[in-house]
C-alpha cells in the first residue's frame, strides 16, 4: 500500500498469479524472469493512474496488465477474459446478530440479562455496533428457549 502525504490510501493492490496444469515450461520460466524485473505493485497502479485520469476501469487494468506482463513473450502473455466490479461490503445485520445472540445458549443468555440487562455486539468484520435492550434480550430468549422468561 502506498499512503499519501494525508494519510490517504494513493495506491493499494496486489498480484495473483496461478499456472494452470500443463502449463510450459518456458512459461514458467519467462513468468520467473518477468517478476524478477517486477516493480512494487502500488508503482504500477500509480503509474497507470496518473497517465489520464478519465480513464475506464477496463483501461486502467489493461494499461496494468501491458506494464506488468509487457516483457512476457507474446505466446505467453495474458488476456482478460472478462472485468467485473469488486467491492467489500460486509453483511451484518442487527437479524444476523440476534441469531448471535440466541446462539450462545439460554444460559449464558440469562447471565447477560440478569447481570448486565443489555448487550452491545461488534460486527469483527466491519466494526458495526448493534445494541440489544432488555426488552429485545427477553425476546430473543423467548423466541429461542423454551419460552421462559427470567
Amino acid at each position: 500500500m502506498k499512503v499519501d502525504k494525508d494519510w490517504s490510501v494513493k495506491a493499494a493492490g496486489g498480484l495473483f498469479i496461478q499456472m494452470l496444469p500443463g502449463a510450459a515450461e518456458e512459461a514458467v520460466d519467462a513468468l520467473e524472469a518477468m517478476l524478477k524485473e517486477l516493480p512494487p505493485i502500488t508503482a504500477v497502479i500509480e503509474d497507470a493512474a496518473s497517465g489520464n485520469p478519465a480513464l475506464s476501469m477496463e483501461g486502467l487494468l489493461d494499461k496494468m496488465m501491458g506494464s506488468v506482463f509487457g516483457t512476457m513473450p507474446e505466446e505467453y502473455r495474458v488476456q482478460a477474459l472478462s472485468y467485473r466490479e469488486l467491492r467489500w461490503e460486509c453483511d451484518c445485520s442487527y437479524e444476523r446478530l440476534e441469531q448471535v445472540l440466541a446462539s450462545i445458549g439460554e444460559k449464558d443468555l440469562r447471565e447477560i440479562i440478569e447481570e448486565d440487562g443489555e448487550a452491545e455486539l461488534t460486527c469483527q468484520f466491519c466494526r458495526k455496533k448493534y445494541h440489544f435492550d432488555r426488552d429485545v434480550l427477553l425476546d430473543i430468549l423467548k423466541t429461542h428457549t423454551n419460552g421462559s422468561e427470567v
